[in-house]
């Protein structure tokens, strides 16, 4: 039986990215952090696109004459403590910012540069990445957390029960074991056994076996 006793963020990055300065990216354990996910049904991701039925843009904030739109992904990957700037003025979610620290969905979030082209925005104390929005690079951050893992079973609910086999290079490690993990983002169909790599938001319900948060992602590797 799986009952939740309460949310449990992960202890992250072991290695912190320097303030106002681009990070070097890091190839994950699995090697796969550049898969392209045009195809992948995740409703939480913003669309590059301006949203027609509603008129609205995606949450967007202008840094230093850049457009920054929000991907959906909250990042793992912690810079230092300081940050960079702060959202000082806002337009409607009908309009891009138009001027530097301004966003189309509040003012008051800090901000820190992170790996190029991508910002990262605290909200409601998450760290949310933003990506230029001139850019079409549709992979999953670096800064994204991500495992392999092997099926042990799959549940008909729309889960897979999986065991950690290794976590990806600069997180740290997960605790070897049992978890539970949607299979919503599954990017093909899988066997008991196989490998897979799973991107996820980095928070774990405190179940037995755990449950995963929100799961961006998942393919198989083996």
């Amino acid at each position: 039986m799986k009952k939740v006793i309460y949310l449990l963020v992960l202890c992250m990055v072991l290695g912190m990215a320097g303030c106002g300065t681009n990070q070097e990216n890091k190839e994950p354990v699995s090697g796969n952090v550049s898969v392209e996910t045009e195809n992948k049904e995740n409703d939480d991701v913003v669309q590059n696109e301006q949203i027609a039925d509603t008129g609205s843009y995606p949450p967007c904030v202008m840094v230093d004459g850049v457009i920054y739109k929000d991907t959906g992904y909250v990042a793992s990957m912690p810079g230092c403590g300081t940050m960079d700037g702060e959202i000082v003025s806002t337009v409607a979610g009908t309009e891009l910012p138009s001027e530097n620290n301004q966003s189309n969905f509040g003012s008051g979030y800090h901000y820190q540069r992170s790996s190029e082209g991508q910002l990262i925005v605290v909200i409601d104390d998450e760290r949310i990445i933003f990506r230029d929005i001139e850019k079409d690079d549709t992979s999953i951050p670096i800064e994204v957390i991500n495992f392999n893992a092997k099926v042990k079973e799959i549940i008909d609910d729309g889960e897979l029960l999986v065991t950690h086999v290794s976590t990806a290079e600069g997180f740290c490690q997960m605790n070897d074991g049992e978890y539970y993990v949607s299979a919503e983002n599954l990017a093909e169909d899988v066997q008991v056994g196989d490998i897979v790599t799973i991107w996820f938001n980095g928070m774990i319900k405190e179940t037995y076996p755990a449950q995963l948060g929100v799961v961006y992602r998942i393919i198989k590797t083996q």
